[in-house]
């Protein structure tokens, strides 16, 4: 996600709010799957964001993975990730 977002920035554009939601909700999705799943994913961070599909025009046209399961564990993620996730996110939207 940070390199989509570097890149953007080089180019002059930038994350919109809406691509932001777009993402969060979908790594949501992906830790309430590793919820059921009885997995902590453990390092939930922009970083770890893969992004396959970006639309600048196209919100709904963005398609993430979530990666890098290096601090798995047994248990499950709480919402304070999801929250550091977002908060981390939104600083790469301009103002």
């Amino acid at each position: 996600m940070y390199d989509l977002a570097d890149h953007l920035e080089f180019e002059g554009m930038y994350l919109s709010n809406h691509h932001v939601v777009v993402v969060v909700l979908q790594v949501l999705s992906a830790l309430l799957h590793l919820n059921s799943l009885q997995i902590n994913h453990g390092d939930v961070c922009g970083r770890n964001v893969l992004v396959f599909e970006f639309d600048v025009s196209d919100p709904r046209a963005t398609h993430v993975r979530l990666g890098d399961y290096g601090e798995a564990r047994q248990g499950q993620c709480d919402l304070h990730s999801v929250i550091r996730l977002a908060a981390e996110l939104h600083v790469l939207v301009p103002r």
